[in-house]
């Protein structure tokens, strides 16, 4: 791990983006002591090297969400099933819907967004 040349704490690879003010920045290395203002520029194989790391963190975060949203949703789904089959969905039925609304929203992701095959 790089360390900081002012106060000797680790350093932390930040890729480039755009901040929270709509401004672009360059990648860059920068101190994790909040109090230290120390960074430095990357060389091109570091930014090759963490660039896809940071790329491949980032698609796993929104793989995890849209997962969250889908079990959501399914959950929904069998819920006003329930409430259209006038109360008389029994805790099973509840969960088979939501389990068949959630694999059948993942096949769909897989093979429409994802474009792979099972």
């Amino acid at each position: 791990m790089k360390k900081c040349k002012d106060c000797g704490e680790d350093l932390k690879y930040i890729a480039g983006g755009i901040s929270k003010k709509g401004n672009r920045y360059e990648a860059f290395w920068g101190c994790k002591d909040k109090d230290c203002k120390y960074s430095e520029e990357p060389t091109s194989e570091e930014v090759k090297k963490y660039d896809l790391e940071a790329r491949m963190n980032k698609m796993e975060e929104e793989q995890i969400r849209f997962k969250e949203m889908a079990w959501f949703n399914a959950t929904n789904a069998s819920v006003e099933m329930a409430k259209a089959d006038m109360g008389n969905a029994t805790r099973d039925t509840l969960k088979a819907n939501r389990d068949f609304f959630y694999k059948e929203h993942m096949e769909w992701f897989i093979k429409d967004i994802i474009n792979e095959e099972d």
